[in-house]
């Protein structure tokens, strides 16, 4: 029931078409108030452990250098994850805080749903890590049937393995748990419960 569940919300939250690839035409153009429009850089890590985009101030004409997220690899439980990383930021008078935060999305969505209450987090001296679940993003989708059953059990296992790769599955520095959506998330839960040690505190977003 869960797989069907999850391949039914894959099935009505398609990855979004690249512009590139989109049949252009003629439409009708209107005037628009400025805004900031995110350009494509590279999201790699500084000195300082941060990551930054440029993005262009509609409003001064300017490029302006953004906190955000690094996007990285790791190989756990015979699956290759793609997470997302938020160090906090270093030009923040916010105190570094000692506990990671690790944020798991629900059924159909990725990691990129908490680009800016990481953001957020990172400004407020936390470090994040946001991972593409097993059959979402860029994380390993493996076929129906297989290995991999798409149940609670093997979420929670697989979420395990995953912050063993990474670093954070340390009780004498436990995570702090964000969890929204159904299914995959609620497999986090599940995880927290077993395995209580792991976990500081849980927060849960409707």
């Amino acid at each position: 029931a869960m797989a069907a569940s999850i391949a039914s919300a894959a099935a009505i939250c398609p990855r979004a078409t690249p512009l590139a690839s989109r049949a252009s035409g003629s439409v009708a153009r209107r005037a628009v108030p400025a805004r900031r429009a995110s350009v494509v850089v590279p999201r790699a890590a500084s000195t300082d452990g941060a990551a930054y985009e440029e993005v262009f101030d509609g409003i001064t004409g300017q490029m302006v250098k953004t906190l955000t997220q690094s996007v990285e690899t790791a190989s756990a439980g015979g699956l290759e994850w793609s997470y997302r990383r938020g160090a906090p930021d270093p030009d923040s008078d916010a105190t570094i805080k000692p506990n990671k935060v690790l944020m798991v999305h629900g059924a159909g969505l990725n990691a990129h749903t908490y680009r800016e209450v990481m953001k957020e987090m990172q400004e407020s001296g936390y470090e994040c890590i946001a991972p593409d679940m097993p059959g979402h993003g860029r994380t390993s989708k493996p076929a129906p049937g297989g290995a991999f059953k798409y149940d609670a059990a093997a979420y929670s296992n697989a979420l395990e393995q995953f912050m063993g790769a990474v670093g954070i599955a340390d009780i004498a520095n436990p995570v702090d748990l964000v969890v929204s959506g159904y299914i995959t998330s609620q497999a986090a839960l599940l995880l927290a419960a077993s395995k209580p040690a792991l976990f500081r505190r849980v927060v849960i977003l409707n």
